[in-house]
C-alpha cells in the first residue's frame, strides 16, 4: 500500500511539472497557446484519475484481507471455548446398583480437583437420584448414587452447563441421556385345584404369582383376571396382605362340568411394580386344566415292612383320596385293629400286622375321591408280609491287607 501511494504522489508532481513547462513554452507560441493548454489539462486529469482508482482498489483489497483474518481468528476463539459430553456410561438397561461416568471432550479439571467431591451437581436426574459427583480424571466426572435405583424405571440424565461455565467454557452438543433399570415381569405362576366330596360340582382354585420386583396387592388386583377359556370371569380374592414379590389369590367356587375345562390366569400389561414407572410390557397368561369328575380306581395294593418290625398295607388310587369316612368301605380279613392315613393318592392301613401272614383287603364300591369321583365296583386282593432271612456277612470293596493284632505298623 505504501508503494502505491508513492507512485500516486510522483504522478501528481510530474503532471504539475509538465504544466509549468508548458506555460513557459506557450509564451512564445501565440496562436497554439490555448489548444495546448487544454490538451495538457486533459492529460493531467486522466493521469490523476487512473492513479486514484488504483489507490481505492488497493485500499479495498487490504480491508477485505483484514476482515477475513478477523473472522478466522474469532471462529478459532469460539471453538476453543466449547466443550462437549463425549460419553455417558452406562446406558441402556443398567443394574439397580451402579455408578455413572461423564466424559468431556477437553481436560478442564486441575490436579487439585481430582478425587474431590464437586460442590454442585454436574448432572440432573429425572426421577431424582441422591448422590455425589467427583472428578476422577481431568476430563471425567463420576456420580455415586447414595441409594439403589428404582426398579423398572426410565431415567433421563441432563448435563448441566455449570460444569463448563465455571471453567470459562460453554457446554455444547448432546446433553440428555436415557437409561432404565430391569423391566418389571412375571417370573412364574402356578394354579392348583382343591376338591371336596361335599361339593362335587365345584372346586377351589389356589394361584400363586411370582414377580421379579415387589408389587402392591391392591394395585395388582386391577390387572389380574381369572377366567374360563370358553368364556366368563371367575371371582377371586387376594390372599396376600402386603407388598411383596409373591401374590397369592383364591377362587372358592370354580364350576366343574362333565369334561375337562381350561382355566386361565391373566396378568394384563401395564401393571407397575412398587417404585417403578415402567409397567409389564405384555400380558402374561398361565393356563390350567380343571379335570372333570371321573371314576375312582384302585391302582395297586402293596405290603410294606419298615424297621424295626413295622408292617402296614398301602393302597394306591388314581386320584387323591381322603381318610374321612373310609372305614365303612374298607375291611381286612383276618380282622386286625388298624387306623387309616391318607397321603395324596394313597391310603395306608397301619395296625398289628404279622410278618409271614396273609391278609385280604376288600374295598366296597361307593368310596369317593377328594374331587367327588366314585369307585364304581368292588375291589379285593390278598397280600403277604414276607421278611427275608439274610444271614450276617461282611465284604470288602478291594483286596485290602491285614494288620497285626500287636506290635508296630
Amino acid at each position: 500500500m505504501t508503494s502505491v501511494m508513492r507512485r500516486h504522489k510522483h504522478a501528481v508532481a510530474h503532471s504539475r511539472l509538465l504544466l509549468v513547462k508548458e506555460r513557459f513554452t506557450m509564451q512564445g507560441e501565440g496562436s497554439n497557446r490555448n489548444s495546448r493548454l487544454l490538451s495538457l489539462r486533459r492529460f493531467a486529469s486522466e493521469r490523476y484519475g487512473r492513479n486514484r482508482l488504483t489507490l481505492i482498489s488497493a485500499i479495498a483489497l487490504v480491508t477485505a484481507i483484514i476482515a477475513a483474518g478477523s473472522l478466522f481468528v474469532c471462529s478459532q476463539r469460539d471453538g476453543a471455548a466449547e466443550v462437549h459430553v463425549t460419553s455417558f456410561t452406562p446406558s441402556g438397561e443398567v443394574p439397580l446398583s451402579t455408578n455413572f461416568t461423564i466424559e468431556l471432550s477437553k481436560e478442564i479439571a486441575t490436579d487439585s480437583m481430582l478425587n474431590a467431591e464437586l460442590d454442585r451437581p454436574a448432572v440432573e436426574f429425572d426421577p431424582p437420584i441422591p448422590g455425589k459427583f467427583q472428578w476422577v480424571a481431568r476430563n471425567e466426572i463420576r456420580f455415586y448414587p447414595d441409594v439403589l435405583l428404582n426398579p423398572s424405571t426410565k431415567y433421563v440424565a441432563s448435563a448441566l452447563p455449570a460444569i463448563a461455565a465455571e471453567h470459562g467454557l460453554s457446554l455444547k452438543g448432546e446433553r440428555e441421556f436415557e437409561f432404565s433399570t430391569p423391566r418389571f415381569r412375571v417370573n412364574s405362576a402356578s394354579l392348583a385345584f382343591e376338591f371336596s366330596p361335599k361339593s362335587k360340582r365345584e372346586a377351589k382354585l389356589v394361584a400363586t404369582i411370582e414377580f421379579n420386583f415387589e408389587v402392591d396387592p391392591v394395585e395388582a388386583a386391577k390387572y389380574v383376571a381369572v377366567e374360563y377359556s370358553d368364556g366368563g370371569n371367575i371371582s377371586y380374592g387376594i390372599a396376600t396382605p402386603e407388598s411383596g414379590n409373591i401374590l397369592s389369590l383364591t377362587a372358592e367356587s370354580v364350576e366343574r362340568i362333565d369334561t375337562d375345562r381350561e382355566i386361565r390366569l391373566v396378568v394384563h400389561k401395564g401393571l407397575v411394580c412398587t417404585g417403578g414407572n415402567l409397567g409389564l410390557a405384555e400380558d402374561y397368561l398361565k393356563p390350567a386344566v380343571l379335570p372333570a369328575q371321573g371314576n375312582l380306581v384302585v391302582a395297586g395294593l402293596v405290603p410294606v415292612i419298615t424297621p424295626p418290625d413295622k408292617e402296614y398295607i398301602r393302597i394306591e388310587f388314581n386320584l387323591p383320596v381322603t381318610a374321612d369316612d373310609v372305614s365303612r368301605f374298607i375291611s381286612v380279613t383276618p380282622a386286625v385293629d388298624h387306623r387309616t392315613m391318607a397321603r395324596h393318592h394313597y391310603l395306608e392301613l397301619r395296625g398289628d400286622f404279622k410278618s409271614g401272614d396273609t391278609y385280604t383287603v376288600s374295598i366296597d364300591k361307593g368310596l369317593t375321591a377328594i374331587d367327588g369321583s366314585t369307585l364304581n365296583r368292588e375291589f379285593s386282593s390278598a397280600v403277604t408280609f414276607v421278611r427275608e432271612d439274610i444271614p450276617p456277612q461282611i465284604s470288602f470293596v478291594g483286596r485290602g491287607f491285614y494288620l497285626t493284632k500287636v506290635g508296630n505298623l
